[in-house]
Order: C-alpha cells, then sequence, then structure tokens
C-alpha cells in the first residue's frame, strides 16, 4: 500500500484517487504518524496493477534519491535459523551473540533489501546499495522498525520449518510480539495461513 501511496510499486491508485499520491521527497520528511495517516486514506481504495520492469526502475530511483527505507522492498520477512556466516544485526548493528547461535536462541529475522552502504559526506543522507541482498535482524521488531519505520510486525515462517522447531524455540517466537504467517506449498501455489502466535 505505501508503494501505492509514492506511486512507485506493483500497484498504483486509480485515477480518481491519483491527488492522494505523495512524493518520495515528501514521504522522507513524514513523520511515522504523519505516513499512517497517509496511507489509512486509502487503504480500501482500488489499486491498478503496473509492470515489473517500473516497478525495479522505481526503486532505483528511490536508492538513487536516497529516499529509500526498508518498509519500501516488495519483499516480505521470514523467519530463519542464523546463518553462521552472519555476524550483525541489520537493525540495531550489534554483534549476534554466541547465545544467539544456540537453540532456542537462533531465530532471526531476514529480509530482501537494499542495504546501506554508507553516509553521503556532504548531506549525511544514508547511501543504499542498488542492489538487493539479504539482510538478519534479531527478531524483536524494535530492531526491525530501524530501518523499517512502517514494519507491521508480520513475518513468514514456512510450516516445515514451524513444524521443526522446539518447545523452547516456539516459546522463543511467542516472546517477540511478532504476527507469523504461516506458508505451505501445493499445486495451487503459495497460501498463507496467517495466524499471531499466541
Amino acid at each position: 500500500m505505501e508503494l501505492a501511496v509514492l506511486d512507485k510499486g506493483e500497484y498504483q491508485l486509480r485515477p480518481e484517487f491519483r491527488h492522494l499520491v505523495v512524493t518520495g521527497d515528501k514521504w522522507a520528511k513524514m513523520t511515522n504518524d504523519q505516513r499512517k495517516e497517509a496511507l489509512s486514506r486509502v487503504h480500501h481504495l482500488g489499486l491498478q496493477e503496473t509492470s515489473p520492469n517500473s516497478v525495479a526502475s522505481v526503486n532505483k530511483k528511490l536508492v538513487e534519491a536516497g529516499a529509500w527505507h526498508s518498509g519500501l522492498s516488495p519483499h516480505s520477512y521470514y523467519r530463519v535459523a542464523l546463518p553462521k556466516s552472519m555476524k550483525n544485526c541489520y537493525g540495531c548493528g550489534d554483534n549476534f551473540s554466541e547465545k544467539f547461535r544456540q537453540p532456542p536462541h537462533n531465530t532471526v529475522v531476514k529480509h530482501f533489501d537494499h542495504r546501506v552502504v554508507r553516509k553521503d559526506e556532504s548531506t549525511g543522507a544514508l547511501v543504499h546499495n542498488a542492489d538487493f541482498a539479504n539482510t538478519y535482524y534479531h527478531p524483536g521488531p524494535v530492531h526491525i522498525m530501524r530501518k523499517n519505520p512502517v514494519f507491521d510486525g508480520r513475518v513468514h515462517i514456512d510450516l516445515s520449518t514451524y513444524h521443526s522447531l522446539d518447545e523452547g524455540q516456539r516459546e522463543m517466537l511467542k516472546a517477540f510480539g511478532l504476527i507469523f504467517s504461516m506458508s505451505t506449498e501445493n499445486t495451487a501455489g503459495l497460501y498463507d495461513l496467517a495466524m499471531k502466535m499466541q
């Protein structure tokens, strides 16, 4: 929905609602409350699908303009086991301590995103890589919201991964306050069975 408000994503607002589009520059300067207000105005409006090429082009322009944040990524968040090669949380920057390499704490959140590569020396704006790459977060929403101010708490977990978790790992997932969507594969495609772990 956010990408539609920015006129930058897979979907666009219908012509009669184009007046609700917000420019990337204006969006970058808005507070979280102002962004939520802008999104609430278009929540139930009809959207039109755009081509994948225009989405890639717009993403590149947002990155180049310094208006990118993780909430603009078209990719979902996933619960995964912490890869051995991963050293730091993309959100807080802290090392994944030895604790996060052992069950039940070895649960992290993965996201495909334009990584921050540096700060522009003259403007202080964050400079993002033009290509998407994997990013990993401690599983608490506060870590993810450092890069995605509009993160809604939704994280995917595939059914086989969920069933492979021991009781301690399931308890850890509950403690983080994330909303998990269970994904299963079948011949009709990928289905999300939304469930809030309680």
